[in-house]
């Protein structure tokens, strides 16, 4: 038994270093991108010490680290694969006398392993020393390296894993695996010759007396190494054929025909097939919000005919050969905008292509997803625009104007006809023949394929859901028309509105929930992730995939969290405004006549809030929810990281913004002839000057950070996208 466990020492270290090097690195080092939201990205920024400026010299920024970094992750998950593996096989052979490499030799194996685990602790350490050099050169420091979030704790333990196998099994070579011989200490008789393992008075043979002495035994593991053979692997397909006979004839004595047997096998293959797509669909978290990425066109405004949008971190300008233009709409994601110019033209812009879509139009709806517009022209028809196909197509006649709705997809309208003086409702889904709903209906909002509609009998005026254009179901008593207010989820399934200072949730046209008696003046946190598209009739589409789960503030100050169950838990009181970390698990909000800014971890079901700082005016946080600016009653900018204490950065602030990189830039000293000066700070440290004369105004995307420099009459715009030197992207004249 000690020599077997001895022989599995080194086998098991190999294995143990893959498996859990496999187990420490999967979560954290998915890709590149998702590296960056983690602490090792967090403490990147650039300082002025010697480590940033050699890292200057070699031109590397933050991002291009990263992917190194990410590099030799991919390096590491292949090196511990292999670890793996091959622990297994060297487990197999030492246990049962086996090869399972066939026509290989065993020691080629080994060298295989010494190579891998090189490469491992090499990749590790490299990875690791490249992020520390970034988080010294940063005022965050090395301790910003290995904090409390699980990238950092998975960083720490994986450099543990990787020295500490690499001089166990070093230790393992030198002392046991290279003597052929050892030397081993026994009582030997000084008469007979007789040895003892045990240190007795006297020889148990001849009486004589044992003395201590030092003897040459050979080392078990070259002196009698295992015998192994190769494994032979044309055995496991006759296995298999003996143990598909067993399960036969184990169906034999039922009375089961190889015929049923099979049916059912194929049966239930097709079940575990269907259970496996569905999971795939279906399976995991849906994501909270939809984000603005780097492609969405976020609007900086117009001058003589043209249009300004940033995207993808520079200027965009579009001539609309028009000098005014009215109803702008954006798809949720912002790839997509639509417009209206003094002219009655319709324009589409996206992927940098402008595209006329019809001239002598009364008014348009662009879908959720950006994938479709319906609009009414002159002649009182209603057409429907496919983006993808570049085409459109007439729906119907006689269409009220701002009487119609679009579905999320853009392939199903809901609209009202004017024919021989009355008023009447029809739905055209997917393009098909138009079906008459009902007379004296007005439509809010359609779902895809017009699963759900919900629109307002102008006969009682109350708010009604149909689902698949068959079954309606009443939400509002009779006469609730003037104090309604609707706000749909992104694929119009769950409706949440607002009726005399009560709020309800409708989920999938099931029975209006009732979740607070005041009204909403707050629910989740698009000031931070998403944007609204208002669709003009007091019917908004949120950018969240489901309403459950988040964070709402009622006009009465009460903050509570909509679980799975829409069922309302009361997180605090006397909260004037609130947000939320990106995952949702992390919570800050102020409260209170001092305005006493809070922070609390968990789900809104049961959170224990911490007190921070008080007087705070306004906040602001990274997307991880680990670090905070806000701004006291003195005009300073202030910092905090978690539950710690305040750090101030700056004095007589005028507005600052937080970027999602964990960048911080303020004005201070502004005026608005002159402007004021740009500081940066990032995760606390000491603010740096960036430039002087800077507009109040600052804009920060998922990619970049933005800020305008007064130049006489002209405005200067200068931007960061994804990296921490400004550069000058346009100059807007008359600004």
């Amino acid at each position: 038994m000690i020599l077997n466990f001895k022989r599995l020492m080194k086998p098991l270290i190999i294995a143990g270093t893959g498996f859990l090097s496999l187990i420490f690195m999967f979560f954290p080092y998915v890709s590149p991108a998702f590296l960056e939201k983690y602490s090792a990205y967090r403490c990147m920024g650039l300082g002025s010490s010697s480590p940033a400026a050699m890292v200057k010299a070699f031109e590397f920024d933050a991002a291009g680290v990263m992917y190194i970094v990410a590099f030799m992750m991919i390096i590491l998950f292949l090196a511990s694969l292999v670890l793996l593996l091959s622990g297994i096989a060297m487990i197999v052979r030492e246990m049962f006398g086996l090869n399972l490499i066939i026509k290989v030799n065993p020691r080629l194996v080994d060298r295989i392993t010494q190579y891998s685990l090189l490469a491992h602790s090499a990749a590790n350490i490299l990875g690791t020393l490249m992020v520390a050099v970034f988080c010294i050169a940063n005022a965050g420091g090395i301790a910003s390296l290995f904090d409390s979030t699980l990238p950092g704790v998975s960083m720490f333990f994986l450099l543990l894993i990787s020295v500490g196998a690499s001089v166990s099994l070093f230790v393992l070579e030198r002392k046991l695996f290279s003597k052929p011989y050892l030397l081993r200490k026994v009582h030997i008789c000084t008469q007979c010759g007789a040895y003892y393992g045990a240190p007795f008075q006297c020889c148990s043979v001849c009486g004589g007396a044992l003395a201590l002495q030092q003897v040459t035994v050979p080392n078990d593991f070259t002196a009698n190494p295992p015998e192994v053979k190769d494994f032979d692997y044309a055995l496991i397909p006759l296995f298999f054929k003996n143990l598909w006979a067993k399960v036969l004839g184990f169906f034999e004595k039922k009375n089961i025909s190889h015929k049923q047997v099979y049916i059912g096998c194929a049966a239930l293959g097709g079940v575990l097939l269907v259970a496996i797509v569905l999971l795939c669909i279906f399976g995991g978290p849906s994501p909270k919000y939809i984000a603005l990425d780097d492609s969405a066109y976020i609007p900086l405004g117009h001058n003589d005919g043209k249009i300004y949008f940033l995207t993808n971190g520079d200027i965009e300008i579009v001539d609309i050969e028009e000098d005014t233009f009215y109803s702008l709409q954006t798809s949720l994601d912002g790839t997509t905008v639509a417009w209206l110019t003094s002219n009655d033209t319709l324009y589409l812009y996206r992927k940098g292509e402008l595209t006329e879509v019809a001239k002598d139009v009364e008014s348009f709806l662009l879908s959720a997803e950006g994938a479709g517009i319906a609009y009414v022209d002159g002649d009182r028809d209603l057409r429907l625009y496919s983006v993808k196909k570049d085409s459109g197509e007439k729906i119907s006649s006689d269409v009220l104007e701002e009487s119609f709705c679009i579905s999320p997809n853009g392939q199903s309208v809901a609209y009202v006809k004017e024919t021989d003086d009355e008023y009447k409702m029809y739905v055209s889904v997917n393009g098909k023949e138009e079906e008459k709903i009902g007379n004296r209906l007005y439509p809010y909002a359609i779902s895809d394929k017009g699963e759900f509609l919900y629109y307002l009998n102008l006969e009682n005026e109350a708010l009604y859901v149909m689902e698949d254009l068959e079954d309606s179901t009443k939400l509002t008593p009779d006469d609730s028309r003037y104090s309604l207010r609707l706000y749909l989820n992104a694929d119009h399934t769950q409706l949440l509105f607002d009726m005399s200072s009560n709020i309800y949730v409708v989920d999938n046209g099931d029975e209006k929930i009732k979740i607070t008696s005041n009204g909403m003046d707050q629910f989740g946190d698009f000031e931070i992730f998403g944007t609204v598209q208002d669709e003009k009739r007091s019917c908004v589409t949120w950018p969240v995939e489901e309403l459950e789960e988040q964070y709402f503030l009622n006009d009465e100050g009460g903050l509570y969290y909509l679980d799975s169950s829409f069922e309302p838990h009361h997180v605090a009181s006397s909260v004037s405004y609130f947000h939320t970390s990106e995952a949702g698990d992390v919570l800050y909000y102020v409260a209170g006549y001092s305005d006493t800014l809070y922070r609390g971890e968990g789900n809104g079901k049961k959170m224990e809030a911490k007190q921070i700082a008080s007087g705070v005016y306004g906040f602001v946080i990274t997307a991880d929810g680990t670090h905070c600016y806000y701004e006291n009653s003195s005009d300073q900018l202030m910092y905090v990281k978690k539950n710690g204490a305040p750090k101030k950065i700056a004095d007589d602030i005028y507005n600052f913004v937080v970027s999602h990189d964990g960048y911080a830039f303020v004005v201070c000293d502004y005026s608005s002839s002159t402007g004021g000066t740009l500081y940066s700070s990032h995760n606390g440290s000491e603010k740096k000057r960036l430039s002087e004369g800077v507009d109040d105004e600052m804009l920060v995307t998922t990619g970049g950070t933005y800020y305008v420099k007064i130049d006489g009459d002209d405005g200067i715009i200068f931007g960061a996208p994804k990296k921490m030197k400004f550069s000058k992207l346009y100059v807007m004249e008359g600004h």
